[in-house]
C-alpha cells in the first residue's frame, strides 16, 4: 500500500511540474493523466499505471537463448506506444549477466542507431536501462529481473525530442508482484 501511495505522489509531482509552465499546452500534447488507470496482470505478475486502452498480442523478444515468443501488452498515448513483455526466467545465473545477455540480444536486433545503457534498481530488483536513438523513434527499454521472471518495460517515443513525462510516469509506476531482495 505504501508503494502505491509513493507512486501516486511521484505522478502528482510530475503532473504539477508539467502544468506549472507559463505557456499553454501545444495541440500535440499527450492525453492527461486523469484518463490513466491501474492495469494488473496476475498471470505475468505486474501492475502499472497506464493509458486506459490496451491491446495484447505476442512478440519475438531477443533473449540470451535466442528469440522467444512472449505475451506483450501495448498502451498508446498520442504518438507514443508503451508496452510490457515478460517471460519465465529459465536460465540460472546472476541477474546482471542475464540482463546483459538480453541487452545484447536487443542490440543485435536493432542494428541502426545508437544505444546507451545504465544499470538501476527498482524496488530491490536488478535492472538495465537502454536508451535507443533510432532514425524513426527513441526507445527507453527497462529490463528487470526477478527471481522467477524477466521483464521488458518499453516506451517507444516518436522522437528523441518528444515529451518524456508520460514515459517516466509509465516506467516508474511499473512494479512486480514478486519481491526481490
Amino acid at each position: 500500500m505504501i508503494k502505491i501511495i509513493i507512486i501516486i505522489i511521484i505522478i502528482i509531482i510530475i503532473m504539477m511540474a508539467s502544468c506549472s509552465r507559463s505557456e499553454p499546452p501545444s495541440p500535440e500534447s499527450p492525453p492527461a493523466f486523469s484518463a490513466w488507470k491501474w492495469h494488473e496482470s496476475a498471470e505475468e505478475g505486474y501492475r502499472v499505471f497506464a493509458p486506459p486502452l490496451k491491446t495484447s498480442s505476442s512478440l519475438n523478444v531477443p533473449t540470451p537463448e535466442g528469440d522467444l515468443k512472449v505475451p506483450v501488452t501495448y498502451f498508446r498515448t498520442g504518438n507514443d506506444i508503451f508496452y510490457i513483455s515478460s517471460q519465465r526466467r529459465r536460465l540460472p545465473g546472476p541477474d546482471a549477466a542475464l540482463l546483459e545477455g538480453q541487452a545484447r540480444g536487443i542490440e543485435g536486433k536493432f542494428k541502426v542507431g545508437t544505444i546507451t545503457r545504465e544499470p538501476f534498481t527498482r524496488r530491490g530488483c536488478a535492472g538495465l536501462r537502454l536508451y535507443m536513438k533510432r532514425p524513426d523513434s527513441y526507445k527507453i527499454v527497462e529490463l528487470i529481473a526477478t527471481p522467477s521472471r524477466m521483464y521488458q518495460v518499453v516506451t517507444d517515443l516518436a522522437s528523441e525530442t518528444a515529451s518524456r513525462r508520460e514515459s517516466l510516469a509509465f516506467r516508474i509506476s511499473f512494479f512486480t508482484m514478486e519481491k526481490c531482495r
